[in-house]
């Protein structure tokens, strides 16, 4: 092989490793922009989609649980950010989704110190996670715990969506008085909790 191809396919390589290191984090920056576009409730007051299922399915042919993987994941990138090497694809990130995210932190970075040559897996980050939270277990949970930032983002978003339907009931409709005397008698018993 001449020296001049040598450089070229070099360079190509270089280029084509460059495109591939700046879109590893897509996926965080996806997940990021969706609860933003969720959260504030722009898929409604801009694009006038009633629900946020629906606004992912028509924008971005994204299913509700797609997008939900892109959110969770960019709060797992959040909590493993003081470990230094992020996770690079969504994939890594899901077995640590159900973790607290002091677990999450843990799990990561074992996975990333005992990664066989390096390249931490999806498959390697479960097998570490399942060996973390067996530890020490003595029976097992009937729910994983969820980072209290995502059970907020996930109230915000439910409360968003019961507005919109409330917002959506006629004016005559007889059942609209019922269903929001429901709604403020419960706001009352959590204010004064």
């Amino acid at each position: 092989m001449e020296i001049q191809s040598i450089t070229q396919y070099t360079q190509d390589l270089d280029r084509l490793e460059g495109i591939i290191r700046q879109n590893l984090t897509a996926f965080y920056e996806v997940g990021r922009a969706l609860m933003e576009i969720r959260d504030r409730g722009l898929y409604r007051d801009v694009k006038g989609y009633e629900t946020f299922e629906a606004y992912c399915k028509a924008e971005w042919d994204f299913t509700g649980r797609q997008a939900e993987r892109l959110m969770v994941s960019a709060v797992v990138i959040e909590n493993t950010r003081p470990i230094g090497r992020l996770p690079a694809t969504e994939s890594q990130c899901r077995p640590l989704a159900r973790l607290e995210p002091e677990q999450q932190r843990e799990v990561w970075k074992k996975a990333v110190e005992t990664a066989p040559d390096g390249k931490v897996t999806a498959a390697h980050v479960s097998k570490i996670a399942k060996e973390i939270t067996d530890v020490g277990k003595a029976s097992p949970t009937p729910e994983p715990p969820v980072d209290p930032r995502l059970l907020a983002t996930s109230a915000m978003h439910y409360a968003t969506m019961a507005i919109t339907n409330l917002e959506g009931i006629r004016m005559d409709d007889p059942k609209r008085t019922e269903a929001l005397i429901r709604v403020m008698k419960w706001i009352q018993i959590q204010l004064k909790e």
